[in-house]
């Protein structure tokens, strides 16, 4: 597993659908339904976009991983998976569908049911975070802030190898 591709990957990615989340929420383009009678547990098609997106991207850098979603029922077949990406497309819906800054675009990747990178994309405040959490004699541990307004990556943990 080549893990620098994997997190390089992953971050294009979500630059790419934070961009088109942030302007599906700023031309308000998106409509509401709920998940449940009392309209508590909103679900917009920007997160069905967004499931759906992922769930494309995401299988073209593991294509034998599950993917686990918010948006989709549970499936217990999930368990004969070594690699589960486990997503929520929007996290914090009804911020989203109020214009607010508060949500994020979550993404994390277990392998043997343990969580080997994560990353949280908030749009509306145009940066991501993402972090490895692997360690052998090629990869070490990291935790990186990127801007979308800037090229270069700020670290903010790191082990040196």
């Amino acid at each position: 597993m080549d893990f620098n591709n994997l997190v390089d990957n992953v971050d294009l990615i979500l630059e790419e659908l934070s961009k088109k989340i942030l302007e599906i929420q700023t031309k308000k383009d998106f409509q509401i339904e709920y998940k449940d009678l009392e309209q508590k547990d909103p679900l917009t098609t920007a997160d069905l976009y967004a499931h759906h997106f992922l769930e494309k991207e995401l299988n073209k850098i593991l294509p034998d991983a599950y993917i686990l979603s918010e948006e989709e029922k549970d499936d217990l077949k999930r368990l004969k998976y070594d690699w589960i990406w486990i997503i929520d497309p929007i996290d914090g819906t009804r911020d989203f569908a109020q214009n607010k800054s508060s949500y994020a675009i979550s993404i994390g990747l277990l392998y043997k049911n343990n969580p080997i990178f994560g990353a949280i994309s908030m749009p509306a405040e145009n940066y991501m975070v993402l972090g490895l959490n692997y360690s052998n004699e090629i990869y070490k541990p990291f935790l990186y802030i990127h801007y979308f307004n800037k090229p270069e990556k700020e670290y903010l943990y790191e082990v040196s190898i």
